[in-house]
């Protein structure tokens, strides 16, 4: 019963299997635009997103300029194996989220689109959610996250 226009931008990553170096959580390093995470495949390096058109062939060298400013950080990574990746994050043109239940189902609550936030905003979303499964009135205004606000003026949503 809604029309929104999400789109996925493309998140670029480079995963290391033996990186030589321990890291034991999470590591944002803000100057250069990237993060460390570690997972059970290996190191996982990654950071820059691209708008591109849908069905765009990855431009791996977004994953390249990760690594380059990686290994100034870390020069002693291990980059033997290495393999680079891209997945798609889901975005809207205004940068908020969609969290609302469905205007069509009211047993559908919608949670979607934190682009490259959907883990940091994960609990919060999740709070949210469940105040509107619960029926209880969040302890926001969810207004600004409403899935009727891409409705054309006269349009339906």
């Amino acid at each position: 019963g809604v029309n929104i226009p999400l789109a996925g931008i493309a998140g670029y990553q480079a995963v290391l299997p033996t990186p030589d170096v321990e890291i034991r959580h999470s590591v944002i390093y803000a100057d250069g635009g990237f993060c460390f995470a570690p997972m059970t495949r290996g190191l996982q390096i990654g950071g820059t997103i691209e708008f591109a058109a849908p069905g765009a062939e990855p431009n791996f060298k977004r994953a390249e300029i990760i690594m380059e400013k990686a290994r100034r950080v870390l020069p002693q990574l291990n980059t033997q194996g290495m393999e680079f990746g891209v997945g798609y994050r889901p975005f809207l043109p205004d940068t908020k989220p969609v969290i609302d239940r469905s205007p069509r189902l009211k047993n559908v609550i919608m949670a979607f689109g934190h682009g490259q936030l959907g883990l940091t905003l994960g609990a919060t979303t999740g709070r949210l959610v469940a105040d509107l499964a619960a029926n209880r009135t969040p302890a926001q205004n969810l207004s600004a996250f409403s899935a009727r606000r891409f409705a054309l003026i006269g349009g339906t949503a």
